[in-house]
């Protein structure tokens, strides 16, 4: 597949998105202020179709994207029960999915591998998939229990924030870093002695393959029935 292909695909897709319905919340030209957020859209695709490089074309296909991005949130009413999307929203996702890889590919061939530019497109990347996690979630209805979309996971976050703030300084300020530390300096004071006491090589080198070979959830009992339940347990 060539590179001017996704953006020929994209570019079909949103114009033929604009005249299929939404499902319950109707159809584009219902919703002006959305229409007016896919057109940019449509416009940079038929500009930037052929192009094989440029930052310039990039950035305007990723910002059209980003426009674009909004328009489905306008129209899909959040008292809707979800899994009642019609073909126009599903072929809205499609073009903006080859106009973000269409973005990248453009980005990627022109920004420098280092630096602040560097970071533009995997944050993109980023953006996209947690963009499309959450319509599929919500536009085919799939339960919370079996894959929350993202906007449920930060307001989560935001919710729970005590809670997790206390199990992050019990696991990991109190287990994990100490674990981290006292494992580090007991791995270099060993391979230090190892390396230069013969006899402890030929000695510890069986020991260590056979504990490396034992599974974590063989270990991990028995660290408990040593060291408790407490945050020594889970640092060893």
């Amino acid at each position: 597949m060539s590179r001017a292909e996704p953006g020929s695909i994209a570019l079909i897709a949103a114009v033929a998105a604009l005249f299929l319905p939404l499902g319950p919340a109707g159809w584009w030209f219902s919703a002006p202020p959305a229409l007016l957020l896919v057109l940019p859209l449509v416009a940079a695709l038929a500009v930037t179709r052929g192009r094989t490089a440029g930052r310039a074309p990039g950035l305007a296909l990723a910002a059209a994207v980003l426009l674009a991005s909004a328009a489905p949130l306008l129209v899909i009413d959040p008292a809707t029960p979800p899994g009642l999307a019609a073909p126009g929203l599903w072929l809205l996702l499609l073009a903006l999915f080859l106009a973000a890889f269409r973005a990248m590919a453009l980005l990627s061939t022109s920004t420098p591998r280092r630096g602040p530019w560097a970071l533009l497109v995997p944050a993109l990347f980023g953006v996209g998939v947690l963009y499309v996690w959450e319509l599929v979630v919500r536009g085919f209805g799939i339960p919370g229990v079996l894959l929350p979309p993202p906007s449920a996971v930060g307001r989560a976050l935001v919710t729970h924030a005590e809670i997790l703030r206390a199990d992050f300084v019990q696991t990991f300020v109190r287990a994990v870093v100490p674990g981290w530390a006292m494992g580090c300096a007991a791995g270099f004071l060993v391979a230090l002695l190892a390396d230069r006491v013969p006899f402890l090589a030929r000695g510890l080198l069986p020991l260590g393959n056979l504990v490396a070979a034992l599974p974590i959830v063989g270990i991990a009992p028995i660290l408990v029935m040593w060291f408790g339940f407490d945050w020594h347990s889970k640092a060893a």
